[in-house]
């Protein structure tokens, strides 16, 4: 089943806030390629810092993104959950490479401030929508 529209194939999850449940990323994971998807877990999803509400350090979060940009084979990049941090990334995320392509960027609640910024510098294509941890 098709999930998304049909120039999509390869998705890249990412932490930007707050620290997902790996189940709920390894059953996203299975759902997904179930219907046909490959999918990339970035560092950031995995990776565990000495905080209590961050997923990951912020380095990591943007060469994340940054690499997501770079890879041409990724078609489209979801959060892995809200929370609290992406606001943290704007002042370090590379703008100019981020006009480079129109990848569509899903989730909410938290990625609402990059999906902001993302509006602001008419870059990429924020979408709201479910995050790793709401597909089922």
């Amino acid at each position: 089943m098709k999930i998304f529209p049909e120039k999509i194939k390869n998705i890249a999850f990412v932490a930007t806030s707050g620290i997902p449940n790996l189940v709920k990323i390894k059953d996203a994971v299975t759902y997904l390629e179930n219907n046909g998807y490959k999918v990339v877990v970035k560092k950031s999803v995995n990776e565990r810092i000495d905080s209590s509400y961050l997923a990951s350090n912020i380095k990591t979060m943007i060469d994340d993104i940054h690499d997501c940009w770079d890879d041409e084979k990724i078609d489209m990049i979801i959060a892995a959950r809200g929370g609290f941090g992406s606001a943290h990334l704007l002042s370090y995320l590379n703008w100019d490479l981020l006009r480079t392509r129109n990848i569509p960027f899903l989730g909410y609640s938290d990625l609402t401030a990059l999906h902001l910024g993302m509006c602001a510098k008419g870059i990429g294509c924020p979408l709201s929508g479910p995050m790793i941890q709401n597909f089922h």
